[in-house]
């Protein structure tokens, strides 16, 4: 009896170690996912960073899903801007909203969110974001000429 005690902690000890190790903190493989560097980036670097993202198995994400979701609205956002895709627009929204259901708090994925609404003329929503952002973010972090163009664009 005792012995399949300790065969029986042995196992769930292993079916543990097993689980454990299948979690993955975003930030860890970050620096291997996102094909960016210092400058300007290009179609080539978005669209390889695009596919390296999309190839995660985001269930095995257990950190930094907020930075995961951040990082791939970022570039829909590159990728619309080069395209000018109104699809790769949406999808920058919908993946930012997702950074937010993470952490609801992200100074990055709510300026993504604000100047997506924004470029897209949804201008309630986009000054709804860029409040929530101005709430959440240091005053210094905000570029404030380019809160108050887009904003101004939309006629608030």
């Amino acid at each position: 009896m005792a012995m399949n005690k300790v065969k029986l902690i042995v196992f769930l000890h292993f079916v543990a170690l097993a689980l454990s190790s299948q979690s993955v903190d975003y930030a860890k493989i970050r620096p291997t996912t996102m094909v960016m560097v210092c400058g300007t980036p290009d179609t080539g670097m978005v669209n390889s960073s695009i596919r390296n993202l999309r190839a995660l198995d985001t269930s095995e994400i257990h950190k930094n899903m907020d930075v995961y979701y951040t990082d791939l609205a970022l570039c829909y956002w590159l990728k619309a801007s080069f395209e000018h895709e109104d699809h790769y627009l949406q999808l920058c929204k919908k993946t930012s909203l997702q950074a937010l259901s993470h952490n609801p708090k992200s100074t990055k994925a709510l300026w993504n969110l604000s100047l997506a609404y924004l470029v897209s003329d949804e201008c309630a929503k986009g000054k709804y974001y860029m409040d929530l952002y101005t709430k959440y973010a240091k005053q210094r972090e905000w570029d404030t000429a380019e809160v108050q163009k887009m904003l101004d664009n939309c006629g608030i």
